[in-house]
């Protein structure tokens, strides 16, 4: 039974985790990657967001002002079909993503954008979120 197995592997992550083994999942990740890519039978994700938190650069140097930092995810065929990257900068969060034209159109991919934006800025004290 699939399930039955993937419950007994996440608690055994999971104990491990618990008892302050934190690279454990790393010998999950690599082979997992491997087979698939190599299988090409399934996609890492639908979605993923990377959060690097708060940027060390500041809003201004000396006549410089800085108005956003902004990255970028490089999407590919097995990766998750909607991928994002977000950090604070100046007390805003700005999150910048990125998908295949295989996987969604400009406008699914908008429609996908704002509702997440959406779901953020209800959750922050202080919107708006910049895509």
């Amino acid at each position: 039974d699939p399930w039955q197995l993937a419950h007994s592997v996440q608690n055994k992550f999971y104990r491990s985790l618990k008892a302050g083994d934190h690279y454990v999942a790393v010998t999950l990740a690599e082979s997992f990657l491997k087979s698939i890519a190599r299988k090409k039978s399934a996609r890492m994700g639908a979605a993923s967001l990377n959060f690097n938190g708060e940027t060390q650069f500041k809003p201004k140097y000396g006549e410089t002002v800085v108005n956003d930092i902004h990255s970028f995810v490089s999407p590919y065929d097995l990766g998750p079909e909607f991928a994002g990257q977000a950090r604070f900068f100046n007390g805003q969060l700005i999150w910048d993503c990125a998908c295949l034209e295989a996987d969604l159109s400009g406008g699914e991919a908008r429609v996908i954008a704002e509702e997440i934006g959406s779901i953020l800025n209800s959750a922050l004290s202080r919107p708006p979120v910049k895509i």
